[in-house]
């Protein structure tokens, strides 16, 4: 079984061992572990994922390719089918409940009625700035190099 980096240091270490390469990359997983964990549950909390990595990959997709302006504020279902490994039909499951519970609109694309588009809400985008202010409060700090 491997044991932690800092197992090997004595307690009684001089200080040039406590302030070793290998005592900080410890503490940089440690802090990484802790602000990823801190992080996560937070979305478990806040994020319309419903247990799914499907729902939250989905979410988080929709507010990527909204955001990069590939079409406006918008993006064409096909779009999402594509980018997410996942069938379509699970998919379609999970934008059926952002749907109906206010995070998300469906309508038919402007320029192919054959297609649809979907768009974000504006509670969907104050949760993603809550989001992004949630990740800024707990990322991790850069680790001394």
């Amino acid at each position: 079984m491997r044991t932690l980096m800092t197992d090997s240091i004595p307690e009684n270490a001089p200080p040039s061992e406590l302030d070793s390469p290998l005592v900080r990359v410890h503490e940089a997983i440690a802090q990484t572990a802790a602000c990823s964990l801190a992080l996560r549950q937070w979305e478990r909390h806040h994020l319309p994922m419903e247990s799914s990595l499907i729902g939250f990959e989905l979410f988080l997709q929709l507010a990527q390719l909204s955001a990069s302006g590939r079409s406006g504020q918008t993006t064409l279902l096909k779009q999402l089918y594509l980018a997410l490994p996942y069938s379509e039909k699970g998919v379609r499951l999970h934008l059926r409940r952002l749907e109906a519970a206010g995070w998300i609109r469906v309508q038919r694309a402007t320029k192919d009625s054959r297609g649809a588009q979907v768009e974000l809400s504006d509670m969907a985008w104050r949760l993603l700035a809550d989001y992004v202010q949630e990740w800024r409060r707990h990322r991790p700090s850069r680790p001394p190099d």
